[in-house]
């Protein structure tokens, strides 16, 4: 009995397959890499959005009451002056400049 033919070597992938391949692996990163930025923009917005809210509602606060008072964490409250609260009012109309389109 004869012994069957020796199986064929395996080819080695043509150069254009393999150009392919690694073209292929370069759009599938680029792909990745703007999934990546567009989330990243997406959390920026989020920020930038609770930024501009909360400089809003800041600036409604101190220009709302002259006499605003602000406590120090462990219990006691300082009334604020007018220089501290148009400091106060200056930033916030800086924040929402900053923040707010």
């Amino acid at each position: 009995m004869a012994s069957p033919p020796a199986p064929d070597k395996p080819k080695m992938p043509s150069k254009s397959l393999n150009a392919r391949l690694e073209r292929l692996e370069q759009e599938q990163a680029a792909r990745e890499e703007a999934v990546k930025r567009q989330t990243q923009e997406k959390k920026q917005q989020a920020i930038r959005k609770h930024n501009c809210e909360a400089a809003h509602k800041n600036l409604e606060l101190y220009r709302g009451n002259p006499r605003l008072r602000i406590g120090d964490g462990s219990g006691n409250y300082t009334r604020l002056n007018e220089e501290e609260r148009h400091a106060h009012i200056t930033e916030a109309k800086q924040q929402i400049e900053a923040n707010c389109d």
